[in-house]
């Protein structure tokens, strides 16, 4: 198990706050318990207040292992991924560029593209949660967490909006995606912005993170063209 300090979580919530990654746990379980009991200790002498585990699978003796030390499920995180054939065409009507501030229906978006967090979630960090997503929000439209963010206006309203990054190793990611209409395709045609903009820089892969609790979600990214390739479950643990 390989332990990390995320730096950005320990100075955002004010305590020290560890990353643990199990690799491959069925491969390692028979050398698992011995493992976490080392990981734990190393975290008691880094006075960690909060750890989140990820496993790449819901081993039940592992988890069995986790919930014993009070650590809980908050997230099954589903990663959703597909290729860009070319064919995704130009940005619809409706869906244009933002460069504007941030306003309350921008934070408002954010908070809904969360609403399943597992920040949310946490009882001992949903207080953080919307600052947390007003953050990632600011961040995008100033440059630090997206390239581009894309809004749906209906008249004077913004009632959509989708942030797009392209990554290190040329992945196109899409970040915050929500909208406040149902039923009239806005949210494919965000899809549809974020497509249009990775592939003028001729990106090929675009992602997407949401949790598997979010059936609508999960759902509407199959619908538009992303499969499913990696989950993996978060747990908590609080050492306070």
């Amino acid at each position: 198990m390989e332990i990390r300090r995320l730096d950005w979580d320990s100075e955002f919530f004010g305590l020290e706050v560890f990353g643990v990654y199990a690799g491959t746990t069925a491969a390692a379980m028979p050398q698992a318990g011995p493992a976490l009991e080392a990981v734990i200790g190393q975290l008691r002498q880094q006075n960690a207040g909060l750890a989140y585990f990820f496993l790449p699978e819901d081993n039940s003796e592992l988890r069995s292992m986790l919930q014993a030390l009070g650590a809980k499920l908050y997230d099954e995180k589903v990663t959703y991924g597909k290729r860009l054939a070319g064919d995704e065409g130009a940005k619809p009507g409706g869906i244009e560029e933002y460069e504007g501030p941030c306003t309350d229906e921008l934070l408002n978006l954010a908070y809904l593209a969360g609403h399943e967090s597992r920040f949310k979630k946490d009882p001992r960090l949903s207080a953080w949660f919307e600052p947390l997503y007003k953050l990632w929000m600011v961040n995008s439209l100033n440059g630090a967490f997206a390239d581009k963010v894309f809004v749906y206006r209906d008249g004077d309203s913004i009632r959509g909006m989708v942030t797009c990054k392209v990554r290190p190793d040329g992945t196109g990611s899409i970040g915050l995606i929500a909208s406040t209409v149902q039923g009239k395709g806005v949210g494919k045609w965000l899809v549809q912005a974020a497509d249009a903009w990775f592939q003028t820089g001729r990106v090929g892969v675009s992602t997407v993170v949401t949790q598997k609790s979010n059936v609508q979600a999960c759902r509407f990214y199959e619908r538009t063209g992303f499969s499913e390739y990696k989950t993996e479950y978060v747990y908590h643990l609080w050492f306070n």
